[in-house]
Formats: structure tokens, sequence, C-alpha cells
């Protein structure tokens, strides 16, 4: 996931967690860097960002998901770390309920089932598909 993408507030067709914070990048010996979200647009967590590029049955969630240094800036904190779990979790147990790899499940299903789980998941709300308006 790149920073033009996490700041534009971008969805992607595999989002499973919204993510909220700003980028603050830290370098020792000199001042953060801080950069705020400047717009409505609440980003998201892709699915594809979680699984390992080498090994389609390996998942991850929270600093260690493919991301630049900017969007793992602003993902690492616990509330985003917290909704990628969930969303991997529930992901590894549709794959094994499934007999199927977590490259290959179906994202509408996971999205049903973390939405069922009463996670806040982009793309649905109250259990509803919904889609999010265009900016004026």
């Amino acid at each position: 996931m790149a920073v033009e993408d996490y700041f534009s507030g971008k969805q992607y067709e595999d989002s499973v967690c919204y993510t909220f914070w700003f980028v603050d990048i830290h370098r020792d010996g000199a001042p953060a860097e801080i950069h705020y979200i400047k717009h409505e647009n609440t980003p998201s967590v892709r699915l594809s960002a979680m699984i390992s590029c080498e090994l389609s049955n390996l998942m991850m969630a929270g600093r260690c998901i493919s991301t630049d240094r900017p969007t793992n800036s602003a993902i690492r904190v616990k509330a985003s770390c917290m909704a990628m779990g969930e969303a991997v979790g529930t992901a590894a147990a549709l794959a094994i309920k499934g007999h199927q790899i977590a490259a290959d499940i179906s994202i509408d299903a996971l999205k049903e089932q973390l939405s069922a789980q009463g996670a806040i998941v982009p793309g649905i709300c109250d259990g509803k598909p919904f889609s999010i308006p265009p900016r004026t």
C-alpha cells in the first residue's frame, strides 16, 4: 500500500478494515515528520497487503504488512492492528473451512463474516452493502 492511496482514502475491492491515523515518521536525531489527512475519506487496509507474496497461505497483520514507510507509520497504531488481526484471523478460518489457501478466499464472504461479527467493514454498513459517495 502506498501513501498516495492512503491519503486519498482509496477503497480497494479487497479492503477489509479501516485505519485512521496520520503519518508520523520518527527518525533518530530529527523532529517527527507529521502529515494529517485533510478530507473526510477514511483510509482502508486491503487483504492482499496482508498476504505474503511468496507464501500464498501466510497472512500477517500490523507493522509487517506490505506498505511503504509513510503508510506503515500510520497503520501501526493499536486500533488498526486489531482490525487487521480480526480480518486475517477470520480469513484464516474461512480458508480452513473452505479447504482453500488464504489468497483464494472470497473477499465478499470475508466482508460478510466480518460484518456479522460486528466489525466496521469497507463497503458494508449495518450488514448491508453501501458505496462511498464521491466528494463534491
